[in-house]
């Protein structure tokens, strides 16, 4: 029944046969569910990697890097990094987090917000409290884009073990600083 849903050409009844699996979701269903993770429908995909959490497949790691290059709805965005994350992609997803740092397009597009908040998280972590910088010009955000790659690259190995990173020890470009409240605050540059 489940396999027939998964497959089915209505998007809809695909993301209820997603949401109807059991916690334990079956292993004859895994490579359904990793088909479902770059289905061409945003919300099957959101609920195949929710779905994803609650399973064991190293596959999905990739599936995960893949759809976090090119995703734009948030919520399928923050469902495949932690899938990323699950699977020790640290280094690998926040590669990508900085490759597409750019300024926002217009008022409404908070990518740019969600982005460097991403890259907050994984490297000084998400109990730290700290005020966030987003470029608002394509020029800034081109060389914040550049600084977070050269420092991603030059901290690779500490990166990838894992090692969270003092705000004080981040270089200036990155738009992290340190904030005297426990929470995070996000805010334009400055002119």
């Amino acid at each position: 029944m489940f396999a027939r849903g998964l497959q089915h050409s209505l998007p809809y009844l695909r993301m209820k046969a997603i949401e109807c699996l059991p916690n334990n979701v079956p292993p004859s269903l895994s490579d359904l569910i990793a088909q479902r993770m770059t289905d061409t429908y945003e919300g099957v995909q959101t609920y195949a990697f929710e779905t994803a959490r609650r399973m064991n497949d190293p596959r999905h790691r990739d599936l995960a890097l893949s759809v976090l290059k090119k995703a734009e709805n948030e919520w399928l965005q923050r469902a495949a990094n932690d899938i990323a994350l699950k699977y020790n992609a640290r280094y690998d997803a926040v590669t990508i987090w900085a490759s597409r740092i750019a300024a926002p397009q217009d008022m409404n597009d908070y990518l740019p917000h969600h982005i460097i908040q991403h890259l907050f998280d994984i490297i000084v972590g998400p109990n730290v409290g700290g005020n966030l910088v987003v470029p608002k010009k394509f020029d800034s955000a081109q060389k914040m884009r550049e600084d977070w790659l050269h420092f991603l690259e030059a901290n690779r190995s500490k990166i990838e073990h894992g090692d969270i990173f003092r705000i004080a020890d981040l270089p200036h470009g990155l738009g992290i600083h340190s904030s005297d409240s426990s929470g995070v605050s996000v805010s334009p540059e400055r002119e």
